[in-house]
């Protein structure tokens, strides 16, 4: 995959495989997530959800290997069944159990959920799922270093903020404490003032908070 490939890119799963090569664990964890989010309403049995949660949890550090065991054991008791005509290409039960498994099944959650997210996405799902690839993480071909002298109390304070809120609608705001800091990086400041989305991993708000 090229640069161009990347930032124009119409094929997630492709996105993804060229992702999941350069990146950790967390990052992926957390699009995957932040994916069986994007299809809260077929999680209708608590043990899936809880999964869900368990996961973004453990991808930060808050959840052991423990949790994660039981979320998953208790995730694939679910009666796989989709209601409302969908065609069953996969069951978000069992993707929630995925993703709370160990790494390599973070594969078949990512791209089974998103063909799940296609059928029943009523808006445009490969734009959508590619922009949330690109939020996360970033542009892989033009590594940024951040210097430590822009992580101001007030970046770090803001930054915190909406990743625990799930509210990033601070982001512009976190591109003028940036700029203050003497942040001249254009890839930085463009992504906090476009149009996103933002999600947990924001490849920016990672910065500032020093996740890697």
């Amino acid at each position: 995959m090229t640069e161009a490939e990347w930032l124009a890119c119409d094929n997630p799963p492709e996105m993804w495989e060229y992702a999941s090569t350069i990146n950790g664990d967390r990052k992926l964890r957390l699009l995957a997530v932040t994916l069986c989010m994007r299809l809260r309403g077929f999680l209708n049995d608590p043990r899936s959800w809880a999964a869900v949660e368990v996961a973004e949890r453990y991808a930060d550090g808050s959840a052991d290997e423990d949790d994660r065991v039981k979320a998953r054991l208790a995730a694939s008791r679910v009666d796989a069944v989709i209601n409302g005509g969908y065609p069953a290409v996969y069951f978000p039960a069992q993707a929630a159990g995925d993703v709370v498994g160990v790494t390599s099944n973070l594969d078949d959650c990512f791209k089974n959920v998103y063909t799940l997210l296609s059928i029943a996405s009523q808006s445009d799902a490969c734009s959508e799922v590619g922009n949330l690839l690109r939020d996360i993480f970033g542009n892989p071909f033009r590594p940024v270093s951040f210097a430590p002298a822009w992580r101001t109390d007030t970046a770090v304070a803001l930054a915190r903020q909406m990743y625990e809120s799930r509210d990033f609608s601070a982001m512009p705001i976190l591109a003028d404490a940036l700029q203050d800091a003497g942040c001249d990086n254009e890839d930085i400041l463009s992504h906090c003032r476009g149009d996103g989305p933002h999600v947990r991993g924001c490849w920016v708000v990672d910065l500032v908070l020093g996740k890697e």
